[in-house]
């Protein structure tokens, strides 16, 4: 076992010899108390050289890190550290025969210092507006916020923004100091295995990965993002000092997605170009309606803000100024008011025109006549708005009578009681005529409704005496031909013939009970609609299976192979009546077509797969079959005189 050397850690060293503590003799050479002590010196190096407080380095157990190498708290402000890694150089405990010493510890440990400060740093830069210049990235990272939005799952952890950007800075900075390091101490034996790992961890390989599994993952993510972001910053009035993603920075953050998803097709070489531009266009329609949608957002929010600030500073001014308060006079002006006014405006106009020298008197006159119409017409048209709100108001109120006519009456009333009583009698006559002739027309309807029972019973009592099959036939009668039969069944299965919506529950209570008659079936396409629309038939006739659709007799009758379950025999006979339901694969009903397809194209055959092709396009693959043919003979039979056997020159 080597020798452990102390590694004097009180005074501030320069990076070389900051660096060279990590490489991997130097590393394995140092004590435990060392080592955490240039941990945390390399965290105090790349705080000072970014500009912000450093953080603690602290150790925790590989249980409670879950077998990683650390992580950063944000709320303790602190940077963990696996402590199995740094005494034995594994994740998961004491070196043995199942956990060897990992060769790249020292340089993931590095890594790690560096890509768990980063947290630190773009926390440090939310809180601190214009500490990072390029502030598209620091309103990435507040979107990702612990708090607001960030994804623990799969390749989606790796490409969020903050994961993004830390584990990017991570990889480079350790690259940068080992390449340094084997200047001076030879290759490090871990570097190939370092290097795998943090390609297979890279943004790129995990867009990627995530891109084949689901194309429009990122654009969902970062909706997310801004959804929630959006509840917590702008509907809770958070104090953070961040304005919103602007509508350009959001346009740009999607067209940068769109173009990685772009080279990513382009480097598929199993993707034609065709197939590349047809996928990227795709991904640029959904793209480009997610930031029409978000600036359809932000635009309403800013409306809903700038009412809120106007309300706000009306409420101030009055605070301040309460003897402007009441400043407004609420009472509206009369029609003479309004018409003073614009007849001063004209006279204005008029002294305005007289003064200016450019303009002769018939100008002045001409010009003030058209202002004068106007004006005439502005007051004609406030005269009726008037008059029509007051009607309105008299509608609104109930009031028949006009405004004066009801002061005059309520005078009248007031000085003559006796004309009141008579006013109220005279009321009460015609309210009580009003009340007879209502129960008269109820009378009549209800006599209307009794010839219509009456007529419905009728009907009924014949419908009655039909038999089940005569009366299923006369209903499909009634249609002109299949397609009018389908739209019946369409109608019915929406209940809007029978106007019977409020049997939509019995229909749902039947569906199991047909599908358990049926066989059950699944409930994927067709199955489920010839039992969903079998289910309505049976609610909406009163009696089930009184009429069936031809689906689901050919359900009965096994055209459509054997069900798991059994039929219900009943059901069966009910539906098919005699018939001899199908026991065999339906398919081995078919006849055997292969010889007489041999035989319809053997003028065209060269070889096993055209067969193939004319049976399942004919007409395309006989006009491919001729072009073929003529490209071969040279000779265009389209152009030819079959008859004469001419062929032009």
């Amino acid at each position: 076992m080597l020798g452990f050397t102390k590694f004097k850690i009180n005074r501030l060293v320069n990076r070389r010899e900051l660096y060279s503590n990590f490489s991997y003799n130097k590393w394995n050479q140092l004590d435990t108390g060392s080592k955490w002590k240039c941990l945390q010196q390399l965290e105090n190096h790349f705080a000072a050289e970014q500009g912000r407080p450093a953080v603690k380095v602290l150790q925790i157990s590989s249980k409670e890190v879950r077998g990683d190498y650390g992580g950063y708290d944000p709320d303790k402000n602190v940077i963990y550290i696996n402590r199995d890694l740094v005494e034995y150089g594994t994740l998961v405990g004491p070196v043995d025969i199942n956990h060897p010493t990992q060769l790249d510890a020292n340089m993931q440990l590095f890594d790690t210092i560096a890509h768990e400060g980063y947290h630190a740093y773009q926390g440090y830069a939310i809180k601190h507006p214009g500490f990072h210049k390029d502030m598209k990235q620091v309103k990435e990272w507040a979107i990702n916020d612990r708090n607001v939005k960030y994804f623990r799952r799969g390749d989606e952890y790796l490409v969020q923004p903050r994961e993004r950007d830390a584990w990017k800075y991570g990889s480079e900075k350790t690259r940068e100091a080992f390449d340094e390091i084997e200047k001076y101490y030879g290759t490090e034996p871990g570097r190939a295995m370092y290097e795998k790992s943090v390609e297979d961890n890279s943004y790129e390989n995990a867009l990627e990965r995530l891109w084949n599994n689901n194309p429009d993952a990122l654009n969902q993510m970062y909706k997310e993002m801004m959804d929630a972001y959006e509840e917590r910053y702008w509907e809770n009035n958070s104090t953070v000092n961040l304005d919103p993603i602007t509508v350009d920075e959001y346009d740009a953050i999607s067209r940068e997605a769109v173009n990685r998803y772009y080279e990513h097709l382009k480097n598929n070489p199993s993707l034609s170009n065709e197939d590349v531009m047809r996928m990227t266009g795709d991904m640029s329609e959904k793209y480009f309606s997610a930031v029409e949608e978000y600036k359809n957002a932000v635009q309403q929010k800013e409306k809903s803000e700038d009412r809120g600030e106007k309300e706000n500073r009306t409420e101030k001014y009055e605070a301040q100024n309460p003897e402007n308060r009441s400043i407004f006079n609420p009472d509206r002006v009369s029609v003479e008011e309004y018409d003073k006014t614009l007849r001063d405006q004209v006279n204005k106009y008029y002294e305005h025109l007289k003064n200016d020298p450019s303009l002769s008197n018939e100008d002045v006159m001409r010009m003030t006549e058209e202002m004068s119409e106007k004006y005439l017409t502005a007051v004609e048209e406030y005269r009726n708005a008037q008059k029509q709100e007051d009607e309105g108001f008299q509608e609104k109120s109930g009031d028949k009578e006009s405004t004066e006519k009801r002061y005059k009456k309520e005078e009248i009333e007031k000085e003559n009681p006796e004309h009141k009583r008579d006013v109220e009698n005279q009321r009460k006559e015609e309210v009580e005529e009003e009340n007879k002739s209502e129960k008269k027309d109820k009378l009549e309807n209800r006599e209307d409704e009794k010839d219509y029972e009456e007529e419905g019973a009728e009907n009924k009592d014949k419908t009655e005496t039909l038999s089940e099959d005569e009366l299923e036939e006369e209903r499909w009668n009634e249609s002109e031909s299949e397609d009018e039969a389908e739209l019946l069944s369409d109608k019915a299965e929406a209940g809007e013939e029978q106007n019977a919506e409020d049997k939509f529950y019995d229909v749902l209570e039947e569906v199991p009970r047909v599908r358990k008659d049926l066989g059950e079936p699944p409930l994927v396409t067709p199955s489920s609609q010839i039992v969903g629309t079998q289910a309505v038939f049976n609610v909406l006739m009163g009696e089930r299976y009184k009429m069936v659709t031809k689906e689901t007799k050919a359900v009965l009758s096994g055209e459509y192979g054997k069900t798991v379950k059994p039929f219900n025999k009943e059901v069966q006979k009910k539906c098919i009546g005699d018939k001899e339901p199908i026991t065999c694969r339906p398919a081995d009903l078919i006849p055997d077509e292969l010889d007489t397809l041999r035989g319809e194209m053997a003028q065209w055959s060269e070889q096993d797969e055209d067969v193939l092709s004319y049976a399942l396009f004919p007409q395309v693959a006989t006009d491919f079959f001729k072009y073929r043919e003529a490209q071969q003979t040279k000779v265009d039979a389209t152009v030819a005189d079959s008859k004469n056997g001419a062929y032009p020159v």
